[in-house]
């Protein structure tokens, strides 16, 4: 792997080549949950809105950085509203490099 690592700037191209810049690049443990993951799986905000509801948990924030969170309250300026993963799931299409390595979010029971 760590040769991998070391001869993949040679081969990888064609825009694969921001992996260079992710800091999952630098640590080995996790570089190899990047690209040598033995099951990955990838969802959509809209099936961990279906995930979440199916689990009776609601979502409570997403965890993003302030440029992303600027771009949130330019779609959507009202900031109460930041509980909806349908809009967030909007402002990703509008932003598709927003979450290149994984959602982060707070979410918990739901109360009765």
């Amino acid at each position: 792997m760590r040769q991998f690592r070391r001869d993949s700037k040679n081969f990888l191209n064609n825009g694969q080549d921001e992996i260079f810049y992710l800091g999952d690049n630098y640590r080995l443990n996790m570089y190899r949950d990047l690209l040598f993951h033995v099951q990955k799986h990838q969802f959509t905000l809209p099936q961990i809105k279906n995930a979440l509801d199916g689990l009776n948990l609601e979502f409570l924030e997403m965890i993003v950085q302030e440029p992303m969170l600027q771009r949130y309250r330019q779609m959507f300026p009202d900031t109460s509203k930041r509980q909806a993963l349908d809009n967030w799931d909007k402002v990703e299409a509008a932003n598709p490099d927003m979450f290149k390595s994984m959602y982060q979010f707070w979410c918990r029971k739901k109360h009765s």
